[in-house]
């Protein structure tokens, strides 16, 4: 692989197996916009990070995931994993595929294969802020890092019970449906900005983008490059209470519910009792309790987004 080539990785199942039956379609409008690139296939869950290593270790620098968020994850960890390039020196872009595609919503690359090829063409970049997940698993202490959102409660609850993602966005709604009757809420203990609070909260998200779990608006004043999460906290709600609120999480009006606090930081610590996963870029992690920390300007990305003035 030459260094100057992109290192395209296709996502096999997402967006239904699109992404590889939209293979051919993508790779002529790399060809015709003069993006130089090889292919690499995932071929199992963690299989993305290898590659990504692997390509690292050989110079290559610049990567594209052909897939949803939970591909940009696997690519960003791949890059913070490994010490023989630095992670500034890398270059991340997305083709979007997937089922939510919530981190290309946010740096505006549109609706189709060719307006986000683009936006590579065109080198439309800017350095964005990462997170580091630090927590347990299999009695261990683990990193991982994101580069959208990273939660705790329902959304994790979420993920759990997805299961085979085979369905796409079907087996998202499926899931939430399933939840929405099982869940019951978390007791958190959170320690943020020098205060600590405990709570009986719905959701914790701590978020480095706008918008997570297939559009949900939920952080609607975050930046991705400002140096701080935001944080949203929903306190527990009733069912009744919940559906009522539904529209105020996709419009986003969330902040303004009485039962939702925000803040923003650069660092949280959470814990919980309860049996309860973690998850990052809708991808399950292990089990609290998590130190977030963020990475400022870490890592250049193609994107459209712009920071306020």
């Amino acid at each position: 692989m030459q260094k100057n080539k992109w290192c395209v990785i296709f996502n096999p199942i997402s967006g239904r197996g699109r992404a590889v039956k939209d293979r051919p379609q993508i790779e002529s409008l790399l060809r015709q916009y003069n993006i130089p690139f090889e292919v690499s296939i995932s071929e199992y869950a963690g299989h993305t990070v290898q590659i990504t290593k692997k390509a690292l270790g050989s110079g290559i620098k610049k990567f594209i995931a052909v897939g949803g968020d939970g591909s940009l994850n696997e690519i960003v960890n791949g890059i913070f994993s490994q010490k023989k390039i630095p992670a500034k020196q890398c270059i991340l872009a997305a083709i979007p595929v997937g089922t939510g595609n919530d981190w290309a919503k946010n740096n505006r690359l549109g609706s189709t294969y060719e307006k986000a090829i683009q936006a590579i063409a065109e080198n439309a970049s800017y350095f964005h802020d990462i997170g580091c997940a630090t927590f347990q698993e299999n009695h261990k202490k683990t990193r991982r890092f994101f580069i959208n959102f990273a939660g705790i409660g329902f959304d994790s609850a979420v993920v759990a019970n997805m299961g085979s993602r085979k369905f796409g966005a079907l087996s998202y709604l499926i899931a939430i449906l399933k939840t929405f009757f099982d869940y019951r809420g978390t007791p958190m203990q959170i320690a943020v900005n020098g205060k600590s609070y405990k709570e009986d909260a719905f959701v914790l998200m701590t978020a480095l983008g706008k918008y997570c779990g297939g559009g949900m608006h939920l952080a609607p004043g975050s930046v991705p490059d400002d140096g701080l999460f935001d944080v949203t906290l929903v306190k527990s709600l009733s069912r009744i209470h919940l559906l009522f609120s539904l529209p105020k999480i996709y419009n986003g009006t969330i902040l303004d519910h009485s039962r939702v606090e925000s803040f923003q930081c650069s660092r949280i610590h959470v814990d919980s009792k309860n049996d309860i996963r973690i998850e990052a870029d809708g991808e399950l992690l292990g089990t609290p309790p998590v130190l977030y920390e963020i990475k400022k300007k870490a890592l250049r990305v193609i994107g459209r987004f712009s920071s306020p003035s």
